[in-house]
C-alpha cells in the first residue's frame, strides 16, 4: 500500500502520469494545445458565470468536449477522475440502480429520505433526488462538481457537496448529432439530437433521443438467467426564447424510462448460505482469538476479495440469484390490499410508480424547467440582472428483487418509492465589474417522498419451494406501511463581494433557511438555520489564485415514526441494537475549512488546483434494519429505525491539473486523500458481532465507511494529423484510476478497494466524423464496484437471518470491448 501511496504522490509530483477530463481545458477535438489552453471554462458555482480560474470554490468540470471525447455517459465516470466525491449505484444493501449515492469528501449516510442526502445534484440548478444516471450527458454543456458545504447558495441537501448539471442552449444554426455504440454483454447506446431556428435569432429548439443498455455481464448459477440487466429510454426536449436583447428564456421537459433487470448483486454470508451449499466464507472468528464459544456470529475481517480468492472462488460461482418467480408469488405481492397471513392484517402498497409484471426494476420520471433571464438597461437598476427559475418532477420507482441474493428461494421483497418536488427560485445581482458586488434572492422546494420501511412487502415462500409447506402458500410479511415524508424549506439568501484592492476580495454569502419536515399526518418540526460562505481571495499574480473560505452546512432532524407504537416488550428486543429508541432526532450540524490555489504555469501548459480542508460534522445520523418479534401477532417483523449516533472529524486534499507536453501530447492528473475519523459513535452493528458486554461498541476512532482514504486518476492522449489522408486525424488515450481501501462499515472490520482500472480507447476523425474503438477495464480487474452489510435471509432457520449477517456487494464490471462512431451534421 505505502508503494501504491509513493507512486501516486511522485507522479503529482513530476506532472507527468495523470490525467482526468474533468479539468482539462475546453477544446476541439482538432485543435492544438496551446489554442485549448487560452480557452476559458467558464462555471457558475456561485450562481453567476464567472472564468473558473477566477472562481475561488472547489469546482471541478467537465465539459462538453471532455463528456464527448471520453465517452462519460454516467456519472461514476464522471466522479472517478475528481477529487472529493465518489458516486455509486449502491449506496445502501440494495444492489442496482434503485437507491444511488453521492458522497463527498469521505461523508457516508445509510438515510434513504431525500431530506437526508449529504449531497445532491441539480439540472440547471433545479433539484433532482434520484435517478441521475437516467440523463442524456450528451445534452449537457458542463457538469459542476462543487465540493464542501453550499448550503449558502443552493440551500436544502447539499450539506457536503452538489453536482449541477448544465443544459446546452440550443443553437440557432440547423444541426444536430447522431451516436452509435455497441460493445460486449449487449452493452449499446444510440442517440440523436437535432436543433435549429423556429424563428430567426428569437427561438430555437432542439430534440435529443436516446436509448441505452446492457444485457449484464453475469448470469445467475442458479438458474442460468442474466444479472445487471439495464435498459433506458429518454427524451430531452430544450426551448430557448429570446424575444429582445435583454430577455431571454429557456424552457426544459425530461422523460425517461428504465426497466431493469435482477441486479446483479452477490451475497456472501456463512457456510449456511445458499442452504449449505454455498462457501463459508466468513472468517472473523477464525482470525480473532477472543471470538470463540458457542453463539459468536461469524463476519468478515479484512479484503473482502482475497478472502474470496483465497477460497478458490470467482464472482461469476457466487452470482446466485433468481431471475424468475412463479406467476402467483408476482400477483400475490402485487396486490394493493394483500393480506398478511399471520395476522390477518391489510395494508396497501406505494401507488404512483410504474406497474411491475415480471423480477427487476421500473422507474419513470419528467422533470420540467423554465428559466428568465432580463438585463436592466437604464434608471437605477442599469446593469443589474433579474433571474428566475421554477420547476417541477415526478418519479416513481418500483422493484421485485431476489431479497436475499442467493439461489436459496425462501425471500422476494416488492418495494416501492415515489418522488414528487416543486421549486422556484428569483435572484437579483448587482453589475459584476464594479468594486462591491451583491445579489440578493428567494427560493422554495416542496418535496414528496412515499415509501415503505425497512422492507417493503416480503413474500417467504422457501419452504413452499421445497415441497415442506403445505395449505396457505407464501407467507407475507411488511415493513411499516407506507408512509408519506414532506419537506418544505424557503430560503432567503444573498451575497456582498468588495474588491479591498485590485488582488485582494472579500466575499460573504449567507442564507436564512426555515424546513419543514413532516411524516404522515402525526409529525412536523421546522429547523430555522443561518449558514454563511466567507471566502477571502489574493489574486498573488495574474496566473495565481489563492483563497481561504469558513462554511457551514445543515440536515434537518428526522422522525422514527415507526418507533411509536412500540410497546415495552418490542424496545426490550430494539434497544441493545441500536440504544435508546427517540421519536425524534436531532438535526446534523458540518463546519468547513478550506484554503485552495488555482495556478498556470509554462504559457499555461501547465494548470493546476489543490484545496486543502478540515471538517467537523456533529449529530450524525444512522439507520439500522432491526428484526424483532410483534408482540400482538407472533410474527417477526423488520423495522427501519434512526439514531443520533455521533460525531466526525474530515480533513484532506484533492489535486487536479492538466500539462501539455506538446501540442500532441496531452495529459491532466488528479489525487485525493480524505482522512475521516469518527470522533465519537456507536456502531449498532456491532451487537451482531456477540463479545462485548454492553452490546454495542464505541467506534471511536474508526474510519467512516464506503469511501478510500487515497484515489486518484490519469489519463495520457495522444493526437495527430494522419499523414496520405488530408483533413483526417487520429488519436489513443489510456486512461486509469486508482481507489484506495474503503471500509465497509462503521466497524471496520472488512474493507474492498485498492485497485486500479485501465481503460484505452483509439480512433479517427475528420468533419464532425468520428471512428473509435476502446477497451474498458483493461487489466479485467475483480475488485467490487461497492459493498454493504446485510442480514442472511438464505438461513434454514425461520429467524436466524436476526443474528447471522454477511455481505451484499456489486461485482466488479469485466473486461469489455466496443466501437462507438459519432456524427455531426
Amino acid at each position: 500500500m505505502k508503494s501504491v501511496k509513493s507512486r501516486l504522490v511522485a507522479g503529482a509530483s513530476l506532472v507527468a502520469l495523470v490525467a482526468i477530463p474533468t479539468q482539462a481545458a475546453a477544446q476541439s477535438e482538432t485543435s492544438t494545445t496551446a489554442e485549448a489552453a487560452a480557452d476559458v471554462i467558464t462555471v457558475t458555482a456561485r450562481k453567476r458565470a464567472e472564468a473558473l480560474d477566477d472562481t475561488p470554490v472547489a469546482v471541478s468540470v467537465a465539459t462538453a468536449v471532455d463528456i464527448a471525447r471520453d465517452d462519460l455517459d454516467e456519472l461514476e465516470d464522471v466522479t472517478l477522475r475528481t477529487p472529493g466525491v465518489q458516486f455509486t449505484e449502491q449506496s445502501t444493501l440494495v444492489a442496482g440502480r434503485a437507491r444511488q449515492g453521492i458522497r463527498f469528501r469521505g461523508m457516508d449516510t445509510n438515510l434513504t429520505a431525500p431530506s437526508q442526502q449529504a449531497g445532491t445534484a441539480f439540472l440547471d440548478g433545479i433539484y433532482v433526488s434520484t435517478g441521475v444516471q437516467a440523463l442524456d450527458f450528451g445534452a449537457l454543456e458542463r457538469i459542476e462538481v462543487i465540493k464542501g458545504p453550499q448550503s449558502a447558495l443552493f440551500g436544502r441537501n447539499t450539506f457536503g457537496g452538489a453536482i449541477n448539471f448544465i443544459t446546452r442552449d440550443p443553437s440557432y444554426d440547423f444541426g444536430g448529432t447522431v451516436v452509435a455504440e455497441l460493445e460486449d454483454y449487449g452493452g449499446y447506446d444510440a442517440s440523436v439530437r437535432i436543433e435549429g431556428a423556429l424563428i430567426d435569432d428569437i427561438l430555437a429548439a432542439r430534440l435529443s433521443l436516446r436509448g441505452f443498455g446492457t444485457q449484464g455481464q453475469y448470469r445467475s448459477v442458479a438458474d442460468g438467467g442474466r444479472l445487471g440487466e439495464e435498459q433506458t429510454r429518454s427524451l430531452n426536449a430544450v426551448i430557448r426564447f429570446d424575444p429582445t436583447e435583454r430577455l431571454s428564456m429557456r424552457f426544459r421537459a425530461f422523460y425517461s424510462e428504465e426497466r431493469d433487470g435482477q441486479s446483479d448483486g452477490i451475497f456472501i454470508g456463512s457456510a449456511a448460505s445458499n442452504f449449505g451449499d454455498g462457501p463459508g466464507l466468513a472468517n472473523c472468528n477464525a482470525t480473532d482469538p477472543s471470538r470463540t464459544g458457542t453463539g459468536f456470529t461469524d463476519y468478515f475481517c479484512g479484503d473482502i476479495s482475497s478472502i474470496v480468492s483465497r477460497a478458490g472462488f470467482a464472482w461469476r460461482e457466487l452470482a446466485s440469484s433468481t431471475t424468475t418467480l412463479p406467476r402467483s408469488l408476482i400477483d400475490l405481492i402485487n396486490g394493493d390490499t394483500a393480506t398478511e397471513s399471520l395476522s390477518g392484517v391489510t395494508r396497501p402498497v406505494v401507488s404512483n410508480v410504474p406497474f411491475l409484471d415480471r423480477q427487476g426494476q421500473a422507474r419513470d420520471q419528467i422533470r420540467l424547467m423554465a428559466s428568465l433571464n432580463y438585463a436592466f438597461g437604464g434608471g437605477p437598476l442599469e446593469g443589474f440582472e433579474f433571474d428566475a427559475k421554477a420547476g417541477f418532477s415526478d418519479v416513481g420507482l418500483n422493484w421485485i428483487r431476489d431479497f436475499d441474493y442467493t439461489a436459496a428461494p425462501g425471500w422476494t421483497d416488492r418495494d416501492a418509492f415515489y418522488d414528487r418536488d416543486a421549486s422556484f427560485e428569483a435572484r437579483l445581482s448587482s453589475p459584476t465589474d464594479r468594486r462591491l458586488r451583491y445579489s440578493v434572492g428567494v427560493n422554495y422546494i416542496d418535496v414528496l417522498h412515499e415509501a415503505r420501511g425497512a422492507t417493503g412487502v416480503l413474500a417467504y415462500d422457501w419452504l413452499g419451494e421445497l415441497g415442506a409447506f403445505g395449505v396457505g402458500g407464501p407467507l407475507i410479511f411488511y415493513g411499516q406501511p407506507p408512509v408519506e415524508e414532506t419537506s418544505e424549506a424557503i430560503g432567503i439568501y444573498g451575497t456582498l463581494g468588495f474588491d479591498f484592492t485590485e488582488t485582494l476580495t472579500l466575499d460573504v454569502e449567507a442564507r436564512y433557511q426555515e424546513d419543514t419536515i413532516g411524516q404522515g399526518d402525526e409529525f412536523e418540526a421546522t429547523f430555522k438555520n443561518f449558514l454563511p460562505r466567507v471566502t477571502l481571495s489574493w489574486a498573488a499574480t495574474p496566473d495565481t489564485l489563492v483563497w481561504a473560505t469558513y462554511s457551514e452546512g445543515n440536515l434537518p432532524g428526522f422522525f422514527n415514526g415507526a418507533a411509536v407504537d412500540l410497546d415495552a416488550a418490542e424496545l426490550a428486543q430494539i434497544e441493545p441494537v441500536i440504544g435508546p429508541v427517540s421519536v425524534f432526532n436531532d438535526e446534523e450540524e458540518l463546519v468547513n475549512y478550506e484554503i485552495g490555489l488555482r495556478h498556470s504555469a509554462l504559457n499555461n501548459q501547465l494548470s493546476l488546483a489543490i484545496v486543502a480542508y478540515w471538517m467537523e460534522w456533529t449529530n450524525q445520523k444512522t439507520r439500522v434494519g432491526v428484526p424483532f418479534i410483534d408482540s400482538d401477532t407472533g410474527t417477526p417483523r423488520v423495522i427501519g429505525l434512526q439514531t443520533n449516533a455521533g460525531n466526525s472529524e474530515l480533513q484532506g486534499v484533492e489535486i487536479e491539473g492538466d500539462y501539455a507536453f506538446s501540442d500532441r501530447l496531452t495529459s491532466a492528473f488528479s489525487l485525493n486523500w480524505a482522512q475521516s475519523e469518527y470522533t465519537e459513535f456507536t456502531c449498532s452493528f456491532a451487537h451482531y458481532i456477540p463479545g462485548h458486554d454492553s452490546g454495542r461498541v464505541p467506534c471511536e476512532g474508526n474510519s467512516l465507511p464506503k469511501y478510500p482514504e487515497w484515489s486518484g486518476a490519469f489519463a495520457v492522449r495522444w493526437e495527430d494529423q494522419l499523414r496520405d489522408y488530408d483533413g483526417w486525424s487520429y488519436y489513443t488515450q489510456l486512461a486509469g484510476t486508482y481507489f484506495g481501501k474503503a471500509y465497509i462499515e462503521e466497524t471496520n472490520f472488512s474493507h474492498y478497494g485498492e485497485n486500479w482500472r485501465l481503460d484505452l480507447r483509439a480512433g479517427v476523425q475528420r468533419d464532425g466524423l468520428r471512428l473509435e474503438a476502446f477497451v474498458t477495464n483493461l487489466l479485467d480487474d475483480d475488485t467490487p464496484e461497492s459493498a454493504a452489510r446485510s442480514a442472511d435471509f438464505s438461513q434454514t432457520s425461520f429467524l436466524s437471518f436476526s443474528n447471522n449477517f454477511g455481505i451484499v456487494l456489486t461485482p466488479p464490471e469485466q473486461r469489455t470491448f466496443g466501437v462507438r462512431t459519432s456524427v455531426d451534421f
